[in-house]
């Protein structure tokens, strides 16, 4: 089954951006509706043209739906240097816990250290659903 990931790039005068999630979907089609729908709203509506489309295909929806994506995030302290990098889509709980801590094994060598602050995240989505109600103010 393929499913579509909805994401909106802020792009800013300096090195970040900002990244908005805006849902996972079930067909392309969905997901055009749903770029549809944010470009009305406040924020969006500035820059039509910031969307970005990922496809990703899992074989193993264990729960019709549901989707788990494994996030993790390295930042310093005053969040001058920041990484953000997703792990991948899974079907079930089970094997996006598999995953990060694969990932945590493989790494805590290396990039985790004490000067880096690491954050991990394990997230549910219920697909074909907006997970941004509203726009957000484009003067901040």
């Amino acid at each position: 089954m393929n499913i579509y990931r909805l994401d909106y790039i802020k792009f800013e005068d300096e090195v970040n951006n900002e990244i908005y999630f805006l849902g996972y979907f079930s067909t392309h089609e969905n997901t055009l509706k749903g770029i549809e729908v944010y470009s009305k709203m406040p924020g969006f509506i500035n820059n039509p043209n910031n969307f970005e489309i990922n496809e990703y295909y899992l074989n193993n929806l264990l729960k019709k739906g549901i989707v788990f994506d494994v996030n993790v995030y390295y930042h310093n302290m005053d969040y001058s240097i920041e990484y953000f990098h997703c792990l991948g889509l899974f079907g079930n709980r089970k094997q996006a816990i598999n995953i990060l801590n694969r990932y945590e094994k493989l790494n805590k060598d290396r990039i985790i250290e004490n000067s880096i602050i690491y954050e991990r995240f394990l997230n549910k989505h219920t697909i074909d659903r907006y997970d941004l109600s509203e726009g957000f103010d484009s003067s901040q």
